[in-house]
């Protein structure tokens, strides 16, 4: 919360006051850019007017927080609809910074880190050898998606010094310096988080599904870097699977030496943090060579830890994030800077809902890219509730019953059919066979499977009409 209020100007006093958020302002607010925070843009009166913030992240260091761009827009159909329309709204951009954003969303989710108990510690040595290799990598990625970061910074300069026109040394590229120290920091600190936290960290991994972890204006993810530091360290202990190495990058070369080169820039959307927005040869190789360093570090991982995995604070947590995610899904649907901060510190790769009304009228999301995804994470928390309870002959608690209700009620809201048809097959699958004799089992699950076996026949016939 300090860190929303002191890096977003909660207590900067602009230099003009604001005033009401209406169409008949919009010059007011286009003519007085960088001069006020979202506090200050939120606290004013806008009436019935929709109101609706979105990040701008080609801002400067100095407009990091304020107002970027005001916008009226008019009542418009619905894309892709024909009987709807989309009512008037009110769009605010708020200014982000590429370096800003990897200092400070950094920062917080290290600090969370911290928050997991430590619990058998273990040394990992070379730690400033590691982050000086993982900044080195990540400093590829600056270079290979230049498409990208040209668009959204003013000034990016992958140069780390130059010659002038006049021959002297240009030393002064702060913008890459401060990119590459706060990489080499991130590394360096949650390896330091880390060896002491090894016996927990694991029992927290339920809050992946909380928070999300990507950089409001890079196409970057944190777990790339904590997970590829990870992986270095393997490497470096000489933990190399050989046959599965060699595997991967034979595959690699024959995807590189038919690589099309293009310049361009791919809209990553969703996937924001995890994919290539360019097809240049270092962006791929830079890609190549994470994914495989995020799958070492992903087995060092859990290789180093899994002996200390406990089931029963695996499924607290469980309820808790997932209650989390519902909650603030519905706290951001109906606040704006709740909506607003959440997308920047949980790291979403886009915007939650902005209301409480489903999609279509049929589902609801929340703060999660896709309303299946969400769904099937719910089905997911409850059915590992459930069957590991009665397995284990656990009895929840008031406070865990209340998480697994409120878990309930977020599949509700998504309307995932899928996601709740296979949780309660599943579920009542498992109950007959521990109540039923074994002989009966198979007769059972038939029973369960008719309905999609008749829903699977249904189509096919649909598919087959469409095409007589």
């Amino acid at each position: 919360m300090a860190i929303a209020i002191i890096s977003f100007g909660f207590l900067s006093i602009p230099d003009i006051p604001a005033i009401e958020l209406h169409p008949d302002h919009t010059s007011f607010y286009q003519e007085n850019l960088c001069s006020f925070s979202i506090f200050d843009l939120m606290s004013q009166d806008y009436g019935t007017y929709n109101i609706e913030i979105y990040i701008e992240p080609t801002g400067s260091v100095e407009c990091f927080g304020k107002n970027s761009w005001y916008e009226y827009q008019l009542e418009k159909r619905i894309e892709y609809g024909w009987d709807y329309n989309e009512p008037d709204k009110i769009k605010i951009w708020i200014s982000s910074n590429i370096n800003l954003d990897l200092l400070i969303q950094s920062t917080f989710w290290l600090l969370l880190i911290s928050f997991v108990p430590r619990k058998d510690s273990k040394t990992i040595s070379n730690k400033i050898v590691i982050s000086a290799i993982n900044t080195l990598i990540f400093y590829i990625h600056l270079i290979g998606e230049k498409s990208y970061y040209k668009n959204l910074s003013r000034e990016y300069d992958i140069e780390i010094f130059s010659r002038e026109f006049n021959n002297d040394l240009y030393i002064e590229n702060y913008f890459l310096y401060l990119y590459l120290i706060t990489l080499f920091l991130v590394s360096y600190v949650f390896l330091h988080l880390f060896e002491n936290r090894l016996g927990s960290l694991i029992n927290y991994l339920p809050y992946l599904f909380l928070i999300y972890g990507t950089y409001a204006s890079l196409n970057l993810n944190i777990y790339l870097i904590i997970l590829s530091s990870l992986g270095v360290t393997s490497l470096l202990k000489n933990n190399i699977h050989k046959k599965l190495t060699s595997l991967y990058f034979l595959f690699s070369i024959f995807w590189l030496v038919n690589l099309e080169q293009k310049d361009l820039n791919f809209d990553v959307d969703k996937l924001r943090g995890f994919t290539n927005s360019s097809q240049s040869l270092t962006s791929t190789i830079f890609w190549i060579i994470i994914f495989y360093l995020l799958t070492n570090g992903v087995y060092f991982f859990i290789n180093e830890s899994r002996k200390h995995y406990d089931t029963g604070k695996f499924r607290r947590n469980l309820l808790i994030s997932s209650s989390l995610v519902f909650l603030i899904g519905n706290l951001a649907a109906i606040n704006k800077l709740v909506n607003y901060f959440s997308f920047y510190f949980l790291g979403l790769n886009k915007f939650g809902m902005r209301s409480l009304e489903s999609i279509s009228g049929n589902t609801w999301r929340g703060i999660a890219p896709s309303a299946e995804g969400m769904g099937e994470f719910f089905a997911f928390v409850v059915l590992f509730t459930v069957l590991i309870s009665f397995d284990k002959k656990i009895q929840l608690n008031f406070f865990e019953k209340l998480l697994l209700v409120i878990t309930i009620l977020g599949i509700a809201r998504t309307n995932n059919f899928a996601a709740i048809s296979s949780c309660v097959a599943i579920v009542a699958f498992y109950f007959s066979i521990n109540k039923l004799k074994t002989k009966r089992t198979i007769i059972v699950f038939l029973i369960y499977l008719l309905p999609f076996r008749v829903h699977c026949i249904y189509n096919f016939l649909e598919i087959i009409h469409m095409f007589t």
